[in-house]
């Protein structure tokens, strides 16, 4: 297993592209019925035994994705749920 911090700029450009080809700056149903100003939260619900992964690069997609976006897991990456 590598050890040391994860230099998550070197993902940025493979991030972007990946919100670029998902259209997720330009959704024209968000832009027709989201106001600009309206904010929201969400929870993601595990249905099924396994474990948490991934949760570093989802703040990360998170942080890319829009700066104001607070991204606060209730568990550790790795954990069993």
């Amino acid at each position: 297993m590598a050890t040391g911090k994860m230099r998550w700029n070197m993902f940025d450009g493979l991030i972007e592209a990946a919100l670029a080809e998902d259209g997720a700056r330009s959704d024209v149903t968000t832009a027709a019925l989201v106001p600009p100003a309206a904010r929201c939260e969400a929870d993601v619900l595990v249905k099924q035994n396994g474990v948490i992964c991934g949760l570093p690069l989802a703040g990360r997609v998170c942080k890319v994705f829009d700066r104001r976006i607070k991204f606060c897991p209730l568990c550790e990456d790795g954990a069993r749920v």
